[in-house]
């Protein structure tokens, strides 16, 4: 595997169009219109813990990733705690962005007033389902289809952003408020914002589970890594920022309530159809968040069972490459 496959992995688990659907109404509750500078600080802080990652990268190639990093410095029970602490983060990611699938779906559908009650449940267990065969079979097939789903999705809400910004400069005029700290909410507020900010980025070292399948790995792994952190926190500042001015500077109290305000813009600057594709697109980047934290999950086990836990999942399929064992057992 190389760059490519590596950060393919690392922005399917943070998938950023998801991220972008949910995080900036919370981040907007806390800061107001200065959402925008809040992930701004974010991604400058994400970059530095990224920096870490890169250092620790450069240095060793496991794919426990913090376990093996962790263990180097402070041991091998610190090691095990944190090794164990990323797989089950992992594999939450994989079970809750599967529920996700299926919601976001569900939202495509009620735009042309369909609703199948339990559709969302068969659509998550088929997304786990998939994801878990193309996870066991070939890495490379699935770090690529990752990086392509989520490569397309952030283009679909890139075109919707350049649609609002347009019509919003004809409009009412593009301002850099949303850069200022808000008066009502303060920098205590763009403080708390911070935290959602940083929760977006959450799974960018997942290209560091790769480093036994990757060529040149201390190389290719810190470029996926702190690629990842900033081609994020670029698309971040310009979704939430749309986000804003989409919905108007002095209206921030609907945006910070909108449990779906990118379908919300999509609506009012585009049309049904237009909301239906969104919707779609936020399905396809959980899946890919359900593909990449499934096998992220995988080569934390498969280092578990490497280690002692159990033989079964500690080996390599011979015909594959993959922890086909650990893969399975997720």
């Amino acid at each position: 595997l190389g760059i490519i496959e590596g950060m393919g992995r690392s922005l399917s688990i943070i998938a950023p169009p998801m991220a972008m659907a949910f995080n900036v109404s919370l981040a907007v509750g806390a800061a107001g219109r200065a959402a925008p500078l809040a992930f701004l600080v974010g991604t400058v802080a994400l970059a530095i813990v990224g920096l870490s990652f890169v250092a620790f990268a450069r240095r060793v190639a496991h794919a426990g990733s913090a376990y093996a990093y962790i263990g180097k410095e402070f041991g091998p029970r610190a090691g095990f705690l944190a090794g164990w602490g990323l797989m089950l983060t992992y594999t939450c990611f994989c079970m809750a962005t599967a529920v996700l699938v299926g919601n976001f779906f569900d939202a495509g559908l009620a735009n042309y007033g369909v609703s199948m009650s339990g559709l969302w449940v068969v659509i998550g267990v088929a997304a786990i389902v998939v994801a878990m065969a193309m996870a066991y079979r070939d890495m490379r097939l699935a770090a690529r289809l990752m990086l392509v789903l989520e490569a397309a999705c952030v283009l679909a809400i890139v075109v919707l952003g350049v649609v609002v910004l347009y019509t919003v400069a004809a409009t009412r005029g593009v301002r850099m408020a949303p850069f200022v700290s808000d008066a009502h909410a303060g920098w205590s507020g763009v403080g708390y914002a911070v935290v959602f900010a940083v929760l977006s980025f959450a799974g960018f070292e997942g290209a560091a589970t790769l480093g036994e399948e990757t060529g040149n790995p201390n190389r290719a792994i810190p470029i996926a890594v702190l690629g990842t952190v900033l081609l994020a926190g670029v698309f971040y500042l310009f979704a939430s920022y749309v986000q804003v001015v989409g919905f108007g500077l002095g209206n921030m109290k609907a945006l910070a309530t909108d449990s779906a305000p990118i379908n919300t813009l999509a609506l009012k600057f585009g049309s049904r159809d237009v909301a239906t594709f969104i919707d779609l697109a936020a399905a396809i980047s959980a899946f890919s968040c359900v593909l990449g934290s499934m096998s992220a999950a995988s080569r934390m086990l498969f280092t578990r069972g490497r280690g002692g836990l159990a033989a079964r999942v500690g080996g390599v399929h011979e015909e594959k490459g993959t922890p086909g064992g650990a893969a399975r057992g997720v």
